[in-house]
């Protein structure tokens, strides 16, 4: 069984933003050769697809005998911690906490946040992975928003994405102040290394060289605040239930079950609460 480091995606094709090579053979040359006709049209032809496979889950699989998240990981995910026994057990618990991912050479996932606002751990088999991460201030997610309601989203890079300052004001051009995108870092993955983002977390993927990566998502009680309002904007931005945390709600109410109960046990005993939250 391989254990993991301890602690130190909605998806895109890559956008090919070029125009069609190679210059034009008029029909009226004599110089033209089959040949160098064949040789044009080679060039018209559109770059090959490239494939980015994200959603491979294999909890129950094979392959989960062969590996675990993070210790810490196991610690928090409220999957471990909170869902019944019972329903794990027959197979009916949201099955996020382990991905296998492949990705092609020039693969790109577009900035996202993790469905349900989870934390993602991410280790690299083999390959390179580049990542874009912007922390979630509340400008910055009040851009995202505005960014995902955008009609030609696809065609703007979303940290060139701006806002007037006023909520009311909608044309930029009057605003006396203009928002924009802050904090933007690069992070470059190499094989063995293993990788946290942090709930809310808006990030892009750049894949360099053809990669394979175990990851999977969590939800944890030390950013559930943040958890909550990533759902609110799935909610409000109409995010596909398929891509959303299955059965986010519930996951919630039986945390804070799980969470008042041990507390008042915990109270009968003499002990406070100090102890009895994750």
């Amino acid at each position: 069984r391989r254990s993991l480091p301890a602690a130190p995606h909605r998806s895109r094709r890559r956008r090919d933003r070029g125009g069609r090579g190679g210059g034009v053979v008029a029909s009226s040359s004599s110089s033209a050769s089959s040949s160098s006709f064949s040789s044009s049209n080679e060039k018209q032809r559109p770059p090959p697809r490239v494939l980015n496979q994200i959603s491979l889950e294999f909890s129950r699989t094979p392959l989960r005998d062969l590996v675990s998240s993070p210790q810490f990981v196991r610690d928090l995910d409220w999957i471990d911690g909170c869902w019944p026994e019972s329903l794990t057990a027959a197979g009916d618990y949201p099955r996020v906490q382990y991905y296998c991912l492949t990705s092609t050479e020039g693969c790109y996932t577009d900035f996202h946040v993790d469905f349900g606002g989870t934390s993602v751990w991410y280790h690299i088999l083999s390959g390179r992975k580049i990542f874009l991460l912007i922390p979630p201030t509340p400008t910055n997610m009040k851009l995202y928003e505005k960014w995902l309601c955008r009609r030609d989203q696809n065609d703007v890079f979303f940290p060139d994405q701006t806002a007037p300052k006023n909520d009311d004001d909608d044309d930029e051009e009057t605003g006396t102040t203009i928002e924009r995108v802050e904090g933007c870092v690069r992070v470059s993955l190499e094989p063995d290394q293993t990788f946290i983002i942090p709930a809310g977390w808006i990030h892009a993927v750049y894949t360099p060289l053809d990669s394979i990566v175990l990851g999977g998502n969590f939800l944890h009680g030390l950013d559930a605040p943040r958890q909550l309002d990533v759902h609110c904007l799935e909610t409000r931005t109409r995010v596909p239930a398929k891509v959303s945390v299955p059965q986010f709600c519930a996951y919630d109410v039986l945390r804070r079950r799980v969470v008042t109960a041990s507390v008042a046990i915990r109270q009968r005993r003499g002990g406070g609460e100090e102890g009895c939250r994750r």
